[in-house]
């Protein structure tokens, strides 16, 4: 195990201990371990973690059953059956920075005390233990379960027959005014003023854009443009290449950040008109902020590739119940959004590399941006789509 909060030579030294990790990185090695844990019966325990990064790859993460506080911001934790998972005490989470990753599937309980391995990113569990129900507020930060378990889960324990039940009363223990979630969390315990929206394959805690409509972001293809005098053949193979550059994430990430100021003044009466006879009377209607790469090929082959890049966004209007389900016959862009995005913050950018570029992902490929920097790119196979390059 890692970090214990638990025991002591006397009674008198149980209680009100606390660890401070900023600007660590802690790894715990082996299987079924805890990454930082206290015991039910003891109070006042404090856990802060901040700009730090807790690995626990075949273990817990945090485990807190105690009372006192569990203050995460801007940390990492990576673990395999539960980031962090409170029984009783208060949890705070703050920072974009934050991301808690969990990558194993929930494993039954078997016994009576420790942990349950629920598969949570994060989880508040009613237990009826000694220092009362857990509560916690989540401000920001990335929280994803990758197996068969939630993103942040709030539930009772019956410890009788060893299964989970409802907790009708987690709404007040629990409250989140932000972030982003692979499952979409539970209305009861979002808070009040704030909305869901769907954002690529992650549901962002924010506030209302609109009142009479849906908000969502959803990153789209990009445009390509070749150059006239292109000879056919080469800008057919250019533009195929080309349109598989990916930023899909950095660039959805960007847009919901700034989404109210990109909305502007559109409503859903500029979305209806868009809309025009695709709108029926008492529809749902999302805008869809959708950002996009905008390239512009200057020359193509398998020795190098020359292209313009700009990032763009558009609105979309949409009766679709999913942006996944957007098409023609339920969408329509609303005339006048395409517009340059703005931004200072760096984006990941993938590339598919020509056919015959390299061979290998050994071969270095360099990346001249502006004629002034040059820097290499990480290669990549793709299997059987050959390599790409990121930077």
């Amino acid at each position: 195990d890692g970090i214990h909060l638990v025991g002591a030579p006397t009674p008198s030294n149980m209680n009100n201990r606390g660890i401070v990790l900023d600007g660590v990185e802690i790894t715990v090695p082996g299987s079924d371990v805890y990454g930082i844990v206290t015991n039910g019966t003891e109070t006042g325990n404090s856990i802060v973690l901040r700009d730090s990064t807790l690995n626990v790859e075949a273990g817990y993460g945090i485990y807190f059953p105690s009372t006192g506080t569990v203050e995460i911001e801007n940390s990492i934790i990576n673990a395999k059956f539960n980031g962090v998972q409170m029984c009783s005490g208060a949890l705070t989470i703050s920072g974009d920075k934050t991301a808690i990753t969990v990558t194993g599937d929930p494993v039954p309980k078997t016994g009576d005390d420790g942990v349950i391995a629920d598969g949570a990113a994060v989880s508040i569990v009613n237990r009826g233990y000694p220092g009362g129900v857990p509560n916690v507020t989540i401000s920001d930060g990335t929280f994803i379960a990758e197996g068969k378990g939630n993103s942040f889960k709030a539930y009772s324990f019956n410890n009788a027959n060893k299964t989970e039940e409802a907790w009708a009363e987690a709404r007040e223990c629990a409250e989140i005014t932000g972030g982003y979630f692979s499952h979409k969390p539970d209305d009861s315990v979002i808070a009040e003023g704030k909305v869901t929206v769907q954002v690529q394959n992650l549901y962002y805690v924010t506030n209302p854009v609109l009142e009479d409509a849906d908000l969502a972001v959803s990153a789209g293809e990009p445009t390509v443009k070749v150059p006239e005098d292109m000879p056919k053949e080469e800008a057919e193979a250019a533009e195929e290449a080309v349109k598989k550059v990916d930023a899909a994430e950095d660039l959805s990430k960007i847009a919901s950040n700034n989404k109210e100021s990109l909305v502007g003044n559109k409503d859903v009466d500029d979305a209806k008109d868009a809309l025009g006879n695709k709108y029926s009377e008492g529809d749902n209607i999302t805008i869809v902020v959708e950002p996009y790469l905008e390239i512009a090929v200057n020359s193509y082959n398998n020795f190098s590739l020359s292209m313009d890049i700009t990032a763009m966004y558009r609105l979309k209007a949409t009766t679709a119940e999913k942006v996944d389900d957007m098409k023609a016959e339920n969408s329509e862009i609303i005339p006048g959004t395409e517009k340059v995005l703005n931004t200072t913050e760096p984006v990941t950018i993938t590339v598919p590399l020509p056919n015959g570029f390299v061979t290998d992902d050994d071969k270095p490929v360099y990346v001249q941006h502006k004629d002034i920097y040059e820097y290499v790119a990480t290669v990549a196979s793709g299997g059987g789509t050959g390599f790409t390059a990121t930077f």
